[in-house]
């Protein structure tokens, strides 16, 4: 095959970019709509400009003809009977970066790609869709893939080959090249951009046929590979049909049970790194949604726990707990104003990849907030994690990353000017530091700092070293040369090491923050922002504030705190439904940017996020509004996306369950009808189906509504045949199984006053960690004045059926009696 002709000289070309593991799915044919006509006498432009996207729009300064993918891009390769190069990549992505600089901003490079092919441009951060079809095929033929994307496709966009980061011409001077092929010795040429170019050129011109052939072929065994999620039962009961609204329907309908999460914390300890934490090797994730299941362990009922086993448990906790003390004390921790890098190049956390992703630290702050309330329960006395949740807290809700409008930004570059002036960038050039300037800044302008206790406690506390503290083996391009990435080594010695109080080296740690963070924010230049409001981003991180927020404000833990992160949660809840959706056409799009909404639809993963965000948000809150407006997006997402059983098939429908990341049918935004995916795996963000059951279970739960329920468990159907063999890939969906064999408390608060108040129950509830379904209701006490009760009732009606009285209380059987703390744990006859 063409494909592996190359295959064997790019490989080590990839090894530059990121990589992690895939999230696989359900294929459908790949067909672009009827060609547009387009005359043969109009040159191509690049049209990059013309994009919302800050990504694309950065091409554009480049001499290449880029395109934006949509029918006139796809239907000029058809035309012209040209190969199309699809390029993938985000904003905040270093070797993104660098290939514009090394690559697309080449003159060689770029008259080869406009003369012999039709470069598309995408960034993945507006179009997950596309860029997980790619990654997909990235995955079967290389078994690894990362950002950028680069695939060669026939214009029918079926794939020819493709990989990552493959060095220019522009990469020969600085050593790129060599490091970045894996130069070792071997007799074999390696191969950069341009011959990826030449080779491919040449293959289109003397062997067309063929690649036609192996493109097709490829597309066959892609729809095998990426067939998540459609290979579980069909014909399931319908809601209302016997069995469909009890505990037992899952048991009598497939294999999975409780037990499987006991294999997948035996698969999780194997790879899990006992001296280190986390999983895995270089690059080495940050997986928030493996530790939240972790965690989630050690807060599930006690048929749970007797399953798996009770040491069991409390080691699995302490995986989690370890690693997150890992990160906090690491590299890719910005200790100076909070957030978190995106995974680290060294196994031990002390070199990061520096870009900053909002979702991500959107998920750890949820992770933190979980580990603190885990500790507030363990060890009232001396929680931990306080300081971390703040941190993310306040990065998250403060500027630049909370946009004026209210919306939160998508990410924070890698890349930028160490000083104001500079011509050319550098990674991580914002975080890191010289030991001269450490001492500079921490001493206050003394020229004999490196003298002065207090930089040296610092210094020590960072592990700042005079030359340096990256090692050269880390550092292949010299980025990173007499360069300090801060982390903190190791505290329990320090005051002994310098015979000094514990309260000394705090104190001076915490000056020297000060300092250090204020000088970097005077003459550092900060990363470049991406200040895409992307809806799935904006829903991950507004739940994560609610949720903080509550947790701080109820039991006299930090008010002040507490309602500054619900009212950002609010308002960007606000942006997102004045901004984003149209509430005549009942549709959400995905991304508001340049000062505009974009064209593009939401996918499935925006609503599941969203949704989650808006029931944190009406937790924390008591504002019925919210709930309503999740429930008419869930219902939406249903309609759009999900692969309901007994359907009339087609190429592209299962009838399996669970939800496709698109809609069936032509994309108008594309022209082309993708390959259809489902979203079951955990990567970096929680799989979209794990999101999506959680919040059935929820509303069903809220709103007595058993096709909610059905549909939960139908979603977890879907994937039974991959958990039932890996079910450790699968920690989100996992903890669904949970709540649907063991079901959970529905609490419902009667109040006339702020909700929240009503007594310590409530504080109770809002500082449990997640652990297992549970819901709280809000029913107004006092007049109805706008509608909400009578809404609630409505959509729920053994609430008509609540005391008058002020106070919270538990559905035990049907009936509402006086709610105590112990039913907020979730029991096995809970559902029943």
């Amino acid at each position: 095959m063409m494909a592996a002709q190359l295959q064997q000289a790019s490989e080590a070309a990839s090894s530059g970019s990121s990589s992690e593991a895939t999230s696989l799915g359900a294929a459908a044919t790949i067909a672009p709509a009827p060609p547009a006509p387009v005359a043969e006498t109009v040159p191509l432009r690049n049209r990059a400009g013309d994009s919302n996207s800050p990504y694309v729009r950065a091409q554009a300064d480049t001499p290449v003809h880029w395109q934006l993918f949509d029918k006139e891009a796809i239907a000029r390769a058809k035309q012209d009977n040209k190969p199309i190069f699809l390029h993938i990549g985000f904003l905040a992505c270093h070797y993104c970066r660098l290939t514009t600089q090394d690559s697309f901003s080449n003159p060689t490079i770029a008259s080869i790609l406009n003369e012999s092919f039709i470069p598309i441009v995408v960034d993945r951060e507006e179009r997950p869709d596309i860029d997980a079809v790619y990654w997909n095929y990235l995955q079967l033929v290389n078994s690894s893939a990362g950002w950028p994307i680069n695939v060669f496709l026939t214009p029918d966009l079926e794939p020819v080959f493709g990989g990552s980061y493959w060095p220019g011409p522009g990469a020969e001077s600085s050593g790129r090249d060599e490091q970045a092929n894996g130069d070792d010795g071997d007799e074999d040429e390696p191969i950069g951009f341009l011959g990826v170019l030449e080779k491919l050129r040449q293959s289109w011109t003397e062997r067309e046929a063929q690649c036609w052939t192996e493109a097709q072929e490829t597309v066959v065994q892609l729809r095998k590979f990426a067939a998540e999620g459609t290979l579980g039962p069909r014909g399931l009961l319908k809601p209302g049909e016997a069995k469909s609204a009890t505990a037992t329907y899952l048991s009598d309908e497939l294999d999975l049970d409780v037990d499987q999460l006991d294999d997948a914390y035996t698969q999780l300890k194997k790879t899990f790194d006992p001296v280190n934490g986390g999983f895995g090797v270089v690059p080495k994730f940050v997986t928030p949604a493996k530790y939240s299941f972790l965690l989630q362990l050690g807060s599930f009922p006690s048929v749970v726990q007797d399953i798996v086993g009770e040491a069991e448990v409390s080691s699995i906790v302490q995986m989690a707990l370890y690693t997150l003390r890992k990160l906090r004390n690491s590299a890719l921790h910005d200790h100076l104003a909070g957030g978190f890098g995106r995974a680290s190049h060294t196994i031990n956390w002390t070199l990061p990849h520096f870009e900053k992703l909002i979702p991500d630290n959107g998920l750890l702050l949820s992770l933190y907030l979980d580990a603190w309330l885990y500790s507030l329960r363990a060890t009232p006395a001396q929680p931990e994690f306080l300081d971390v949740v703040y941190a993310l807290a306040d990065y998250l809700s403060s500027a630049p990353v909370r946009l004026a409008g209210g919306g939160f930004a998508s990410s924070e570059s890698a890349d930028s000017y160490y000083r104001k002036g500079d011509q050319h960038m550098r990674e991580g050039a914002y975080y890191v530091w010289t030991r001269r300037e450490f001492d500079t800044v921490v001493s206050g302008g003394s020229a004999n700092g490196h003298n002065d206790m207090d930089v040296r406690v610092a210094a020590a506390y960072w592990n700042v070293l005079q030359d340096g503290n990256v090692d050269r083996d880390n550092d292949p391009f010299d980025e990173f040369i007499n360069q300090n990435a801060l982390y903190i080594k190791d505290t329990s010695e320090l005051a002994r090491q310098f015979n000094i109080p514990q309260e000394n080296v705090d104190r001076v740690t915490a000056e020297a923050r000060k300092k250090l963070a204020a000088h970097r924010e005077k003459e550092r230049v900060r990363p470049q922002l991406d200040d895409k409001v992307v809806v799935a981003g904006n829903g991950i991180v507004i739940g994560a504030l609610a949720r903080t927020g509550a947790a701080l404000k109820v039991g006299g833990q930090d008010a002040a705190a507490g309602s500054k992160y619900i009212d950002a949660a609010r308002e960007a809840a606000s942006f997102v439904l004045t901004s984003l959706w149209d509430a005549k056409e009942k549709q959400l799009y995905r991304v508001f940017v340049n000062g505009k909404r974009g064209d593009v639809l939401a996918l499935a993963e925006d609503y599941a996020y969203l949704v989650e965000g808006l029931l944190e948000l009406y937790e924390a809150t008591g504002e019925t509004s919210w709930l309503q407006w999740a429930d008419e997006l869930q219902k939406q997402q249903i309609a759009q996306f999900y692969d309901s059983p007994g359907e009339p098939s087609a190429p592209s429908h299962s009838s399996s369950g669970g939800f496709y990341r698109t809609r069936q049918g032509t994309d108008a935004a594309s022209g082309a009808d993708l390959l259809r995916l489902k979203d079951g795996m955990d990567t970096t963000l929680p799989a979209t189906n794990a999101v999506a059951a959680s919040n059935l279970f929820r509303l069903g739960s809220l709103l007595a509504d058993v096709t909610y329920t059905h549909l939960a468990r139908e979603t977890i159907h879907a994937f039974e045949v991959e958990m039932l063999q890996h079910s450790w890939l699968f920690p989100g969906l996992l903890a669904q199984v949970v709540s649907a064999r063991l079901g959970g408390p529905q609490i419902a608060v009667v109040d006339a006053a702020e909700p929240t108040t009503v007594d310590n129950l409530v504080a109770a509830y809002l500082q449990k960690p997640r652990g297992g379904l549970r819901s709280l209701v809000y029913v107004g006490g006092g007049e109805d004045r706008d509608g909400s009760k009578a809404w609630l009732v409505s959509r729920n009606p053994t609430l008509s059926s609540l005391p008058a009285e002020v106070g919270a209380y538990v559905l035990k059987g049907g009936a509402w009696e006086k709610a105590t703390r112990a039913d907020l744990e979730v029991n096995a006859d809970a559902s029943a």
